[in-house]
């Protein structure tokens, strides 16, 4: 007789039952996410990571009490339009401030037809300006929160990382005009055309943001250390939409230029900035609002007040050389067959200084 094995009994699950296998699964999944949740955080609290962007000597190192970090690595295409963009004065000339008969009414200036296309912000990976070498060289964006006790007298501050970023776009332009409203800015002066632009930022670049004022005190500092390695762009223009219409008739009805014209645009063709370019030094920004001295006594009334000062010289300076040829043509661009060349720059170097104590009011009237 063959065997045969013992027949196993089907399991019922009844609905309780049911209930209760349900509620283990969600308390388990639950203690798994919680656990992925912890592990995440612990490695968001103790990353491996290194002071963003200024090299440090080891002695600094000692001295700094930064928290975590933040890494970019962006690439990012961007296109941008803006129908209007303007600036309005609502009374016009008028106020203390002005010597001149006073106007019926205010106005605005700005822009129409605002076009950035295909502006690109991404890493530089293939490029060597300056001596960069991707390879070795290469920076995220970052940003970190630090002290120490040998930068801005122990200020609390904020660095951010520019990063080894290549900046660019197609083409940017836009229609200057002037209005009575910030929806009809129909007092056309020309239109603004910049071509091609690519910029290179120096991994080693940064800009720290503290109280320079001190910890009882308000106000903002900004401490700039930023280095772009080459700059070129394709053309900068300016154009006249309509020509001339009527022509230019001169005495005794010589035609100089016929009526009827159309376009003209005039600017810089091929324009190369050499590197470095740095921008390094400091300004501080404070909002007061003054009961006495000049700006009051001329208001009548107390007056507030935008104080931009300079606690330190700050500094453009461009290697060069800057060249671009200045051209005349029917194209935006400057690069018909029938441009004409008026002539080149060439700039050997060029340095601007800010002084230090040197300071901007601004206030209204």
């Amino acid at each position: 007789m063959s065997y045969k094995p013992p027949r196993k009994e089907k399991q019922v699950v009844t609905g309780l039952q049911q209930c209760t296998l349900g509620v283990a699964f969600i308390h388990n999944l639950q203690r798994s996410v919680g656990i992925c949740v912890c592990i995440c955080a612990l490695l968001m609290v103790f990353p491996a990571r290194t002071p963003a962007m200024a090299p440090l000597a080891d002695s600094d190192l000692s001295e700094i009490y930064g928290g975590s970090g933040v890494s970019i690595n962006p690439d990012i295409m961007l296109d941008i339009t803006i129908d209007t963009s303007s600036w309005g004065d609502s009374d016009g000339i008028s106020g203390y401030a002005n010597p001149w008969p006073a106007t019926a009414s205010g106005g605005r200036v700005g822009a129409n037809n605002i076009v950035i296309s295909q502006l690109h912000a991404r890493s530089r990976m293939t490029d060597s300006f300056s001596g960069y070498d991707p390879s070795t060289m290469w920076k995220p964006i970052t940003i970190d929160v630090a002290t120490s006790p040998s930068l801005y007298n122990g200020a609390t501050f904020v660095r951010l990382g520019l990063g080894a970023l290549e900046i660019s776009w197609d083409h940017m332009q836009l229609e200057v005009a002037l209005g009575t409203s910030g929806d009809n800015l129909n007092q056309k002066l020309g239109d603004l055309y910049m071509g091609r632009l690519d910029l290179y930022l120096n991994p080693s670049s940064y800009i720290d943001i503290y109280n320079g004022r001190g910890p009882d005190q308000c106000g903002v500092t900004f401490t700039l250390s930023s280095i772009v390695d080459r700059i070129s762009m394709e053309c900068v223009s300016w154009g006249d939409s309509d020509g001339l219409p009527s022509g230019n008739i001169g005495s005794g009805g010589i035609v100089w230029m016929e009526s009827g014209g159309s376009q003209g645009w005039i600017g810089l063709h091929n324009i190369e900035v050499g590197g470095p370019i740095s921008v390094i030094g400091s300004f501080a920004v404070d909002i007061n609002t003054s009961s006495s001295g000049v700006y009051c006594s001329l208001a009548g009334n107390p007056v507030t007040v935008a104080h931009i000062s300079f606690p330190t010289n700050l500094c453009l300076h461009t290697a060069g050389p800057i060249t671009a040829e200045v051209r005349l043509d029917n194209l935006r661009s400057l690069d018909s067959p029938d441009a004409g060349v008026l002539g080149s720059i060439y700039i050997s170097q060029f340095d601007l200084e800010i002084m230090q104590e040197s300071f901007v009011d601004i206030w209204a009237h």
